[in-house]
């Protein structure tokens, strides 16, 4: 099976060893965070990711995928992974009101801000 983003002008295929090929958008745009929950509050994080998070922000024009990771060594702690098409999307996304209602919702659940790891753009090797 191949992966293949549907906007693709020119899919780079990343595993060249015989595997399953996978593609990724040109200069596609991450940004990346770290969430810190409250104890105890991992099941609501998760829900709230799943049924409000993710259904808004793939609906957004531009978002192509989110990864959200925990860490092995903090149940409570999570890198979040956020892939879109340009960063003219994810300035857009991050100024609308939805996404803000989001941000004060998640800061029921988190243990403090979320913690802007960065904005990077994708480089092909």
């Amino acid at each position: 099976m191949r992966v293949r983003a549907a906007h693709s002008q020119s899919p780079f295929q990343l595993d060249q060893r015989g595997g399953t090929p996978m593609y990724f958008h040109k200069d596609m745009h991450f940004t990346v965070s770290r969430a810190r929950l409250q104890p105890g509050k991992d099941k609501e994080y998760l829900d709230f990711r799943h049924n409000e998070v993710l259904p808004q922000m793939c609906a957004w024009p531009g978002a192509v995928f989110a990864l959200l990771l925990r860490d092995d060594n903090d149940p409570n702690s999570f890198l979040v992974i956020n892939a879109w098409a340009r960063k003219e999307d994810v300035d857009k996304w991050r100024a609308d009101a939805a996404e803000v209602k989001l941000r004060n919702k998640a800061k029921t659940i988190l243990a403090g801000p979320l913690e802007k790891i960065g904005d990077f753009t994708e480089v092909h090797i």
